[in-house]
């Protein structure tokens, strides 16, 4: 079985889709590492070729704003799709994208004596919008991510005017046109997502090396018989990458360990993405992550020992990076197993006997997949008051067994819904202490 590069589900063998959290699979890039010492990181060469296509997802809208649900939301296919297809769909023919700039991220509409400000943003929130014409974006080879475009509202005095307008529409679609020869990028349907809330409608788009510059291009038809368009665009840049394996590098102590890390830090360009596989072993200790930059960290597993740390983790990154820790136990007695300072993802992990298993401080957002956190006094543990470059509110498939407090939630930016889809929540004395009275959906969630 093959596991989803995003959530961590098992897939068939092959499986190009993931059906749990929508992703599509790309395998990641085997690349040979440099040795840390005396030796600098080689680049790796990329290079991508593809004829021009366009993804297209279309919503045919109600006749009235859509009320915000406090469930999750039916899952849309990425590529061209409409409300309610399932699986991925054929890519129509090549089509010329627009002159770059020629259509705006904003323009101001009047009907019926209002004045509307619509605006395309990839940076929702409560408040006045500013609309983002484009942004850039480094990926490594064999990575996909995404980002989300919004389409935002207001009238002439700049209070949000959702409901009003969305009462002029009668459908919506958004298309993404790559320039010169890159790949399309995928865009799911254009509808209201309550993990943002004040967005009329998004639509989530998926990108990776290669695809170059793509328009996201908005069409809006009204009932009234005009279209609005409105476009952003969004460039990827190819990202070198380097991977470090036991085979080519010390790994045998937690002192290689460190010393990697330091190297890491000062040696590997913070624009290079960088991979460390550990081996199955248990390290009697902790670890200090880089300071200046993310990096994934993927653990392995020999039949008898998985890779396993006894001492607390430090995550952060001046840089803004993401951390990824990938099938890897942290075994505790007291104290805090992970501090994240920065954006931290974890699957297929094990977090056990921690006061605190994982806390997310100023500047993080904690993800999890797939994992365990088990007999801890608290399981994750948000008192985040900023995260503005990675967030990610989709906890799958997670077991949170026997913990004094699952999750404690005492400060969480932004304004995405918190769901558990398919996590277990078992013995704990607390399973949600949401002292922010943040938005969390548990209807996905199993309790027993």
């Amino acid at each position: 079985m093959n596991r989803c590069v995003n959530c961590g589900r098992e897939l068939p063998e092959g499986a190009a889709f993931c059906p749990y959290c929508e992703t599509v699979q790309a395998p990641k890039l085997e690349v040979e590492a440099p040795k840390p010492r005396g030796r600098r990181a080689r680049a790796l060469a990329l290079a991508a070729a593809a004829a021009a296509i366009i993804a297209i997802a279309v919503l045919v809208l109600p006749t009235t704003a859509p009320a915000i649900s406090e469930s999750a939301p039916p899952a849309e296919s990425a590529g061209q799709g409409s409300a309610g297809q399932e699986g991925p769909a054929e890519s129509p023919a090549p089509e010329s994208a627009p002159p770059a700039g020629k259509i705006p991220a904003s323009l101001e509409y009047s009907a019926d004596g209002r004045e509307y400000s619509l605006r395309l943003t990839f940076d929702g929130g409560k408040g006045e919008r500013p609309s983002i014409s484009s942004v850039e974006h480094a990926v490594p080879e064999g990575y996909r991510y995404a980002n989300p475009s919004q389409l935002y509202v207001y009238d002439a005095e700049g209070n949000n005017a959702l409901e009003e307008f969305s009462a002029l529409l009668e459908s919506c679609s958004v298309r993404t046109v790559p320039r010169d020869g890159g790949y399309a990028m995928d865009c799911t349907a254009p509808k209201y997502d309550p993990s943002f809330p004040y967005a009329a409608l998004t639509s989530h788009i998926d990108y990776w090396a290669g695809c170059g510059t793509n328009d996201i291009l908005w069409t809006l038809n009204l009932k009234s018989g005009e279209t609005l368009q409105l476009s952003q665009s969004i460039t990827v840049r190819e990202q070198k990458l380097v991977a470090f394996r036991p085979e080519d590098t010390p790994m045998d102590t937690l002192e290689d360990l460190q010393a990697l890390m330091t190297y890491i830090d000062t040696e590997v360009d913070v624009d290079t993405a960088v991979q460390v596989y550990l081996p199955a072993r248990v390290y009697e200790g902790g670890l200090n992550l880089p300071a200046m930059r993310g990096l994934s960290l993927y653990g392995s597993d020999d039949g008898e020992t998985r890779t396993t740390f006894t001492g607390p983790f430090t995550v952060r990154s001046a840089n803004k990076q993401l951390t990824e820790i990938v099938g890897v136990d942290f075994i505790g007695f007291g104290g805090t197993g992970i501090t994240a300072k920065d954006g931290l993802h974890l699957t297929g992990c094990t977090l056990r006997g921690w006061d605190v298993a994982v806390l997310a401080l100023d500047g993080a957002w904690v993800g999890a997949n797939g994992s365990t956190f088990e007999d801890n006094g608290v399981a994750l543990s948000f008192n985040s008051n900023l995260s503005d470059h990675y967030s990610n509110p989709s906890y799958n498939s997670n077991r949170f067994l026997d913990n004094g407090k699952a999750i404690v939630i005492d400060n969480l930016p932004g304004d995405e819904v918190l769901r558990f889809p398919d996590s277990l929540f078992h013995g704990n004395g607390v399973d949600i202490e949401n002292n922010a009275g943040h938005s969390v959906d548990l209807s996905g969630a199993i309790f027993e």
